[in-house]
């Protein structure tokens, strides 16, 4: 017989998930890269400005290892956090969907040199910290039930 799933969603402050409603350690991941998505969005938003008032004294020049390195360590974290989940608890698209659509726009914004690049770069780091908190919120709220 198959176990009926959970399919409300409660929404939950920060506060709530370190009280003790975290399920598993793997929650981690989630609040890990987060905070990388967060860092990709800081660095793309500052790096551009503080290179345009000569402050790093580089001029235009920039190397995208840094880019590379926090895409590579962000999908990371999305692999075992958002897509094990997925496949394990909620099965809901939302943060597959969001985590993805972040990805893609990160990608082509550091593999394309032009005008757009620091745009696409901190709309796919924030699109990827929202697809970090809405599967903390649908994981708990499937772990709850």
């Amino acid at each position: 017989m198959l176990q009926q799933r959970c399919i409300w969603i409660k929404f939950i402050s920060l506060s709530e998930i370190n009280n003790g409603l975290k399920p598993e350690k793997k929650s981690s991941f989630d609040i890990y890269g987060s905070m990388t998505a967060m860092l990709c969005a800081i660095h793309c938003a500052t790096f551009p400005l503080l290179t345009s008032i000569g402050i790093l004294g580089i001029g235009n020049y920039h190397n995208h290892v840094v880019d590379w390195i926090l895409l590579v360590l962000g999908l990371f974290f999305a692999m075992n956090s958002i897509l094990s989940d997925f496949i394990k608890y909620h099965r809901n698209i939302l943060p597959l969907f969001f985590g993805i659509l972040g990805f893609v726009l990160l990608s082509i914004g550091i593999s394309t040199h032009h005008d757009s690049f620091p745009y696409l770069n901190i709309i796919g780091g924030l699109t990827i910290f929202m697809a970090h908190i809405i599967n903390i919120r649908y994981k708990t709220a499937y772990c709850s039930c």
